[in-house]
């Protein structure tokens, strides 16, 4: 769903200038602000539920942080140059260790950065959510993973795609796949194939830096 900007403003309380200011300093992505037109003309619309979330998520962290440490907490553009640690990431788990490992096969053990990070934790969230074998995720990341490096952004869905016991990736647009269940726009499947799992990579990036604020911020 998308809310308008006038909607944005009285919902929320806050001014055009504040708005407009935090998109300037990278609170607030610019691709959230999307135009489209209406019985007015031309308006300014954004995806609901994501920008009140990121609205209330300012005003509850803006006496704690500065402008340019909410930037670094909230925008997806600031996080390759973040360090995560090897005992950070042991502390993760077995499970996460192994599919951590099978993604550095993939990509040929080069340095991770932050994007491969957000990546890796998608498929491990597959894996979890359906059950798979190691084999089963390890097949599915070899045909997957360096396309999706390729698209170098968290602003994609990934669909999990069943046919029978098969698992296959369908990496959308998130803005796209919005616009699609806005407009209740119906796809149609071959009768044995469904939708299993729907993965947002901005939601990932989101519940990640909020509960590590301290990698971003500088330990404050």
């Amino acid at each position: 769903m998308y809310i308008s900007k006038k909607e944005l403003l009285d919902l929320t309380g806050i001014s055009y200038g504040q708005l407009y200011r935090w998109k300037r300093e990278g609170l607030i992505p610019e691709d959230w602000f999307i135009k489209k037109s209406s019985y007015t003309g031309q308006e300014t619309f954004f995806p609901k539920d994501k920008i009140i979330d990121r609205i209330r998520e300012i005003q509850e962290l803006k006496d704690q942080y500065s402008l340019e440490e909410l930037a670094k907490l909230l925008s997806p553009e600031h996080g390759n140059d973040i360090f995560i640690s090897e005992e950070y990431l042991a502390d993760r788990g077995e499970e996460f260790a192994k599919t951590l490992s099978y993604y550095k096969k993939c990509v040929n053990d080069i340095p991770l950065k932050f994007f491969d990070f957000i990546l890796v934790l998608a498929f491990q969230e597959i894996k979890d959510s359906l059950h798979l074998e190691d084999d089963a995720l390890f097949s599915m990341m070899d045909l997957n993973v360096k396309r999706f490096i390729d698209v170098g952004s968290i602003d994609f869905i990934i669909l999990v795609l069943a046919i029978e016991t098969n698992h296959y990736l369908l990496l959308l647009k998130e803005s796209n796949y919005l616009d699609m269940k806005k407009d209740r726009l119906e796809i149609y499947f071959d009768p044995k194939m469904k939708i299993c799992k729907e993965i947002s990579l901005s939601q990932l990036n989101d519940e990640f830096r909020k509960k590590n604020k301290e990698l971003f911020t500088g330990g404050q």
